[in-house]
């Protein structure tokens, strides 16, 4: 399998799946651009983008899976069609870059807001949770009182009684026990994120700059079977249950993840071949994002744009209003060992606008994922593709709501606009060639004729160097393709010496 199989241009303009059966008349693979997002959200991508030297495609979906992590879990698209009922909020994202590629310094630009709030929520939390954890305490001592009692006295009905009501006493204080929000998940094993969720309402962020949860997911870190029933489930907020011996029950009754990975291309075409995760659908649920490496075009940190502070500030507080939008309420329900909450979602709705764009993207896919079309080859991925829109179109709608800046304003109001819902299809639609790249394998041929197309654009007596800057590949994709290429005798390879001892390596028409 090849990561990229074309090359890239950010000048590139979109192609439009919208038009039905539409597929790409070049061989370059589309980009984000920033233009795709709601206004404030836009002068954040560009900014990082401008000042970390970082691809915008990058920052674009970095931000999009901060802002869904920030909202996940507390609202539901409603009333798609007559017949398609509901969307959750889950959302999950997976941008591929190489090493050197600047992951790590994204992930903390766009994180940085989330941990900031939950430190200062700890800190406001701290005395309820004080009180709280006093009261449980009393009630175990209590609790403890009675049963030590009624191993002298035996279970007469007046200690049961008081067993009984002692029970609820510490059940209602643990109840009363504020959630300190914890919601980022980095590298964790499936039992620990069960368990992080349950704590949480249900909900969670696996977000990571490196490829760790992934591997934990896979089995491949413990070398035990793939684990991801928990994904699939938080999906689509299906009922999750897990009973293990010695680690007692977890419950789960409506989950909601948000997942924002960074990885690099070579986990994710291991991990990609594991039958289980390509055979279980686990993939058809992420939106891709494979980057070239920019390590050759970066500049001194001096020379690159000012970080602005000003487009920095009204981010963190738009973000912080939706981090403090809490769900419409709450319901007792009963589990196998105690009563839990769980969140009542606020319920969202298209405008007629935002369903006819819907409707039309809709179509365009199912042209695409018939026999023969472009999408043919990830068919379950695209039947996914226009929910997916559907959540980034409301996700959009909230950040909007947000930014408007009123400290009172219910963001989950009104309804998600014919524009965004635009700009979500446009995300989607390009995304929908990075997932055929990442999970459609490049033939040899394909590799040789990319390659050879981009030999003949610089001209015969090209370098290796120049070659590899101007397809974007690593070396082994290069290496393969040339190997293909000359056994074919399409083309020929010189290698020249230099008196410093480098090897000069170019490439020439076959015969001259």
């Amino acid at each position: 399998m090849v990561m990229i199989n074309e090359t890239y241009s950010e000048g590139h303009e979109n192609p439009s799946s919208l038009e039905e059966g539409g597929a790409m008349q070049n061989n370059s693979i589309p980009l984000l651009q920033v233009e795709m997002l709601p206004k404030g959200m836009s002068e954040m991508a560009e900014m990082i983008s401008e000042s970390q030297q970082l691809p915008p495609s990058m920052a674009i979906l970095a931000l999009i899976s901060t802002v869904s992590a920030c909202v996940c879990g507390k609202w539901r698209a409603k009333d798609i069609t007559r017949n398609w009922r509901k969307e959750m909020s889950s959302l999950y994202f997976c941008i591929i870059a190489e090493s050197g590629g600047r992951k790590s310094v994204c992930f903390d630009i766009v994180n940085e807001i989330i941990r900031k709030w939950q430190r200062k929520k700890a800190k406001e939390l701290y005395p309820k949770v004080k009180d709280a954890k006093k009261q449980i305490s009393l009630a175990e001592d209590r609790i403890r009182d009675i049963e030590e009692e009624m191993e002298e006295e035996g279970s007469t009905s007046e200690l049961l009684q008081a067993l009984e009501g002692a029970e609820l006493e510490l059940e209602e204080a643990e109840l009363k026990l504020p959630i300190i929000p914890d919601m980022i998940i980095n590298d964790a094993t499936p039992e620990a994120m069960e368990i992080r969720l349950q704590e949480h309402y249900g909900r969670g962020s696996l977000q990571d700059p490196e490829g760790g949860p992934l591997k934990n997911l896979t089995g491949d870190r413990w070398k035990s079977p793939p684990s991801f029933e928990l994904q699939k489930k938080a999906w689509s907020g299906e009922y999750h249950r897990v009973d293990r011996i010695g680690r007692g029950t977890v419950e789960l009754h409506q989950p909601q993840m948000n997942v924002g990975l960074m990885v690099q291309p070579v986990l994710i075409e291991q991990l990609a071949k594991n039958p289980a995760m390509r055979g279980e659908g686990l993939w058809n649920r992420f939106l891709f994002l494979a980057l070239p490496s920019m390590v050759e075009d970066l500049v001194p940190s001096n020379d690159a744009p000012d970080f602005n502070p000003t487009i920095a500030d009204e981010w963190n507080e738009t973000l912080e209003r939706l981090l403090e939008a809490e769900h419409k309420g709450e319901e007792m329900v009963h589990g196998k060992n105690c009563r839990q909450k769980v969140p009542i979602l606020h319920d969202l709705y298209l405008t007629d606008g935002a369903k006819e764009a819907r409707h039309k993207f809709e179509k365009s896919l199912i042209a695409q994922y018939r026999i023969g079309g472009r999408l043919e080859e990830v068919s379950e991925w695209a039947m996914k593709a226009v929910g997916i829109a559907i959540r980034i179109a409301t996700v959009f709608h909230l950040f909007e709501r947000a930014s408007k800046g009123h400290e009172f304003l219910n963001v989950f109001k009104g309804k998600v606009s014919k524009q965004n819902m635009e700009r979500a299809i446009k995300i989607v639609d390009t995304l929908s060639y990075h997932f055929v790249a990442v999970m459609v394998p490049d033939t040899d041929k394909q590799k040789g004729d990319y390659v050879l197309s981009k030999i003949r654009e610089l001209g015969y007596g090209c370098t290796r160097r120049a070659l590899l800057r101007k397809t974007h590949k690593n070396k082994a994709y290069l290496d393969s393709a040339i190997e293909y290429l000359v056994d074919e005798s399409r083309i020929r390879v010189q290698k020249e010496k230099k008196p410093n001892g480098s090897v000069i390596v170019t490439y020439h028409q076959y015969g001259n």
